[in-house]
């Protein structure tokens, strides 16, 4: 049960930081770029966030169910990780310094 529960985490994680990694990651342009004008199906399926995320996810599923190269998974999930921390932390900077000019 506790393995299921893991690799449901690891999956949900995975698909998330890779979906943005492919939508939003700067080092992924030229790629995209290429992508985008040899083929208009996956043109369209780059421009829609939630059909990237439904084909990122089951090649998440498959890549966890066959393979789980630790490593792989484990940088990846805790460099989206990171972002998400880093992003509430400007959040609550920015928060206080609001709170700071008010008094």
């Amino acid at each position: 049960m506790a393995d299921q529960i893991v690799f449901y985490i690891k999956g949900i994680l995975l698909a998330e930081a890779l979906t943005h990694a492919v939508r939003s990651w700067g080092v992924f342009d030229g790629v995209r770029s290429r992508i985008v004008n040899r083929c208009d199906f996956l043109r369209r399926l780059l421009s829609c966030y939630e059909c990237s995320a439904v084909w990122i996810t089951a090649a998440v599923f498959t890549y966890l169910y066959f393979l789980d190269f630790w490593p792989f998974t484990f940088i990846i999930i805790t460099a989206r990780l990171a972002t998400i921390t880093h992003i509430v932390i400007d959040g609550v900077d920015a928060w206080r310094a609001a709170a700071i000019n008010k008094i």
